[in-house]
């Protein structure tokens, strides 16, 4: 079994993020940071009064806007088929977006991934989209490309951090991590409870072990791509590595139940997989929720607003 290049490189690491002093710099690249780089946030365990859902919903938005502005596709051409497949060694659920090119001819964009493993209940989630990279600004309150474009949900960029947060915290505890512009990011709190991310470039030998690694995935699992570290965005949830709390206390992290992720992926319209036909009836004016798994919720292009 392959073993994923980001736990053998910090599975063994407990690293301290004992420094709180806010050093956020909106001028850090990634082309800046020459081998690592620890990025301090002033944004507490405790700032928002998010659930998980909502937390989750923002990192689909986040996901699917990204394939949006990276392909140039309209949000009514935005196609997502689902696929699961459960065995004696796990279940596997993949949502993949899926663009029709010339001739017929499939193009798949990004995907999210529910897995476990040897029978486990518990697993991990991954988000994946192709062409695009995350740097250190879209982290930022505040910062945002998306102002002005019609076709993406959101309009800030203060929710990315507001997401890491509540996923990592309290009951949830789930791991997150990033890899994107040739980068493993990896976000936890510091022993006073504020955001950390540290960053560590990676070498050309473990960029194409993980491209290797990814491969042999798609050609055994569900998966309509093999994500690439440094040309995709991938974020993965609920690694069982070392971390800390909300307090800075030393934990093991939590895997994602597939209670978990059912409940998060309502958070999304063109998630939820038991709408009958006729659940969705376009007008003019916007589309009228009939199932009654679907009524009573409002949603702004797609995603979830009140329940």
């Amino acid at each position: 079994m392959d073993i994923p290049t980001f736990i053998q490189e910090f599975a063994s690491v407990d690293e301290d993020f004992d420094s709180d002093e806010y050093d956020y710099d909106p001028e850090v690249t990634l082309e800046s940071i020459q081998k690592s780089k620890t990025i301090n946030f002033s944004i507490r365990a405790n700032y928002t009064n998010w659930v998980p859902r909502e937390a989750f919903r923002e990192l689909v938005q986040n996901w699917r806007d990204g394939i949006i502005r990276s392909f140039q596709i309209a949000e009514r051409d935005f196609c997502v088929l689902r696929e699961e497949k459960a065995s004696g060694r796990g279940t596997e659920i993949v949502y993949k977006v899926l663009r029709i090119g010339p001739s017929d001819s499939k193009e798949w964009l990004g995907y999210i991934r529910f897995t476990t493993r040897d029978g486990g209940s518990v697993g991990t989630v991954e988000l994946t989209n192709r062409a695009a990279m995350l740097q250190p600004r879209h982290l930022d309150l505040g910062g945002t490309t998306k102002a002005g474009d019609s076709n993406q949900a959101g309009a800030h960029g203060e929710g990315l951090k507001l997401a890491l947060l509540v996923l990592m915290r309290g009951r949830q505890n789930h791991s997150i991590r990033c890899r994107s512009g040739g980068f493993n990011w990896k976000f936890n709190f510091t022993t006073r409870g504020r955001l950390v991310c540290r960053l560590r470039r990676m070498s050309p030998q473990a960029i194409q072990k993980a491209e290797d690694q990814a491969r042999r995935l798609s050609e055994r699992t569900l998966l309509p791509f093999a994500a690439k570290p440094a040309g995709d965005v991938q974020f993965v949830i609920g690694e069982t590595y070392k971390g800390r709390d909300e307090w800075g206390n030393s934990v093991r992290r939590s895997g994602v139940t597939r209670q978990e992720f059912d409940d998060w992926t309502k958070a999304a319209l063109f998630l939820c997989e038991n709408a009958g036909d006729g659940a969705i009836v376009s007008t003019e004016y916007g589309d009228l929720l009939t199932d009654s798994q679907l009524r009573g919720n409002i949603y702004l292009k797609g995603l979830l607003l009140v329940l």
